[in-house]
């Protein structure tokens, strides 16, 4: 009887100890999540590339897939995609806020990303399903594609 209590008081002090430290798991993220579909399925697209205004680098070059995570600019409040695939080439606009947030000193500062909105598209009615760009969201906003 008194080993048991003997761990548990040592497992009590232990665990509560780590209570004075900072929680420092961060679920922001700077990568929006987009997903298409064509009617109730998924639609796998054949992507010849996927460019992000303000950036020299280029996305899914020659790849097939249903879902992208393509960045935004903490320095902005919009960014444009300009997608190309099957002979066509569509553009995304979204708007979003930013706000920097201090956990504490051991932890430092991170940014959030905030009211996600579709600002223009050639796309037919992109639907935003998550407004904050966040590592536990599935999809932040969805095209549907015939």
């Amino acid at each position: 009887m008194p080993l048991k209590f003997v761990r548990f008081i040592s497992l009590f002090i232990f665990l509560t100890g780590c209570l004075g430290q900072p929680d420092c798991l961060i679920t922001s993220t700077n990568l929006v999540k987009i997903s298409f579909k064509n009617g109730n399925s998924v639609r796998v697209i054949a992507f010849d590339e996927i460019t992000v205004s303000g950036l020299d680098k280029i996305y899914y070059q020659d790849v097939a897939v249903s879902s992208v995570q393509l960045p935004v600019n903490p320095e902005a409040s919009e960014m444009t995609f300009t997608f190309k695939f099957e002979g066509r080439e569509e553009t995304l606009t979204i708007g979003y806020e930013t706000s920097v947030q201090i956990i504490s000193v051991d932890c430092g500062a991170f940014t959030n990303y905030v009211n996600l909105s579709v600002i223009s598209s050639t796309f037919v009615d992109p639907q935003v399903l998550v407004n904050q760009l966040s590592t536990n969201a599935t999809v932040n906003i969805q095209i549907s594609i015939d």
